[in-house]
């Protein structure tokens, strides 16, 4: 403790709920730009759906090709993996084949190809999310940062401020309280504890090495419905 100090105590993150991403969503994609540029919000709202579908990382999500959408073996397969365990290969099956609703991983993602088709955009090789910019070969490039854009259409939907921690402010320690990418990856994590997916085949979907022990720590811990509607299972 001499050598490092005192550790600092984690920062108490809410976890958004359905409600609150689907206002974020359907606002990103009524936003309209500013200064006459045009809006990147259709973009960023197919990524935070494509992120709660899937769990993927920011950057995974970022620089996604669509040959890493496997619809014949109805996947998503991360190329570059965080850390990738010799052998292993990571992916995301799709989610909610016993939902009939509209929105299910594999018509989002069917979607976003019939699309991009239409758009004449889609190539095995080529990204799912094109960015404005051109590489030194004059190949498009994947969408960079759409971090303002998030905290943007966050505040707009009264997500302002979203994970402020007064604790830590009067101890003057550092935090992120803005909402970002991560929370939707988080609202993935935590949809599947609450369908009861065992925590470590989530671990494998979202590439924590762990076995599930993040997972059983800190989503089971924080969303409190889930202690909720186990009580009454308790019987006397």
């Amino acid at each position: 403790s001499e050598w490092i100090g005192e550790v600092e105590e984690e920062q108490f993150r809410p976890l958004i709920t359905k409600e609150q991403a689907e206002n974020v969503i359907k606002a990103a994609r009524a936003d309209k730009g500013e200064r006459g540029h045009p809006s990147f919000g259709g973009v960023l709202a197919d990524i935070l759906d494509l992120i709660s579908y899937t769990g993927l990382r920011r950057i995974e999500a970022f620089s996604l090709r669509w040959r890493q959408i496997d619809f014949e073996n109805k996947r998503v397969v991360v190329e570059k993996e965080k850390k990738q365990q010799r052998g292993v290969q990571r992916a995301i099956p799709f989610v909610g084949q016993g939902n009939q609703g509209s929105k299910e991983a594999e018509s989002f993602l069917k979607k976003l190809a019939n699309e991009a088709k239409k758009r004449g955009e889609y190539h095995l090789d080529g990204f799912v999310f094109v960015g404005r910019k051109l590489d030194k070969e004059g190949n498009p490039t994947h969408v960079k940062n759409l971090r303002g854009l998030l905290i943007r259409i966050a505040e707009r939907v009264g997500l302002k401020n979203f994970a402020y921690d007064r604790n830590r402010a009067e101890k003057e320690l550092r935090q992120s309280p803005h909402l970002g990418f991560h929370d939707f990856r988080r609202f993935f994590i935590t949809k599947c504890v609450n369908s009861g997916v065992e925590e470590n085949i989530i671990a494998t979907w979202v590439g924590h090495k762990d076995g599930g022990r993040l997972i059983r720590e800190t989503y089971t811990k924080y969303d409190q419905s889930v202690g909720r509607e186990m009580a009454k299972l308790v019987k006397y």
